[in-house]
């Protein structure tokens, strides 16, 4: 459901502390559908690591959704376009 460009999790899309303290690396959470992805695996009991190329939006995505959820995540500046 989409609601003033913010997506709201119904209560049965996701199971609280399903993934209870598990790290979850979800590349492109700083766009839209990433950012629901990441709030879904929070609300599920994970802590999403939210890496984008520019650290302030990760931070800010990050922010964003702690508020929301007043879960913990992990923000990261990370190219994964670069191979190691």
């Amino acid at each position: 459901i989409i609601r003033n460009e913010v997506m709201t999790v119904e209560p049965r899309l996701y199971a609280e502390n399903l993934l209870k303290d598990d790290i979850i690396i979800i590349t492109g959470s700083a766009g839209l559908l990433g950012k629901q992805i990441a709030k879904t695996v929070m609300l599920s009991g994970a802590i999403p690591v939210i890496p984008d190329v520019d650290y302030e939006r990760a931070k800010d995505v990050g922010n964003e959704l702690t508020k929301l959820t007043g879960c913990e995540n992990i923000q990261m500046q990370m190219d994964i376009t670069c191979p190691i």
